[in-house]
């Protein structure tokens, strides 16, 4: 589940979303089958869409989208010139060390971080301090995952999957009052290839 980080949410109100300063986001939520897995979608939603606080500003636009399994897909693109793709786990038990310690003596994990979900789920991640385990007899599961920064035209490539992705939910769940999105403008990207010199090519 997300956490429900105050600061988060507040940051998010002040700053109107970003929107109010001329920036469009857009954001695919996967909303998780509650028989299976308690992602808690609703929280996130309701946290990413508060209401303007400011004239001129206006939320993100969301897609909440049930089985179309992008559940494992974690992808930041900013500007299609900067991406963040991979193992972006902001949610309960996924913060590690590299040491990976299977037990809390050194107290760097409290409530629901400690978790070992080989074990058992965590189905109310709202009450985040409360934990799943006992500390005493059960260890943690370690988490390791990996993140990369991409520029370039790498991340044209990627601004294009997004593209398609939303104009792909969009379409199949008939949301008529959701834009439909495209790549605007000419990004150029510079090659250097060693002794055969610079290649530039134009990305659409």
């Amino acid at each position: 589940g997300g956490r429900p980080v105050k600061s988060l949410s507040s940051d998010w109100t002040k700053s109107g979303g970003g929107a109010g300063r001329g920036v469009s986001i857009y954001i695919i939520l996967y909303q998780e089958p509650k028989v299976a897995i308690n992602n808690d979608s609703e929280y996130a939603e309701n946290t990413v869409s508060p209401a303007p606080q400011h004239q001129g500003d206006s939320p993100p636009k969301l897609l909440v989208i049930p089985f179309f399994w992008s559940h494992h897909e974690k992808l930041v693109l900013i500007d299609q010139r900067i991406a963040f793709i991979g193992g972006l786990d902001i949610c309960y038990g996924r913060w590690d060390t590299s040491d990976h310690f299977l037990t809390n003596d050194h107290n760097l994990w409290s409530g629901a971080d400690f978790c070992n979900l080989r074990i058992t789920d965590i189905y109310f991640p709202r009450n985040f301090m409360m934990c799943s385990l006992d500390p005493r007899t059960q260890p943690r599961m370690p988490w390791h995952d990996v993140a990369i920064q991409l520029r370039g035209a790498s991340v044209h490539d990627l601004a294009r999957h997004f593209t398609g992705y939303w104009n792909f939910v969009t379409s199949q769940m008939d949301m008529d009052d959701q834009e439909l999105l495209t790549i605007s403008g000419r990004q150029t990207y510079h090659f250097h290839s060693g002794s055969s010199g610079e290649d530039t090519r134009d990305n659409k």
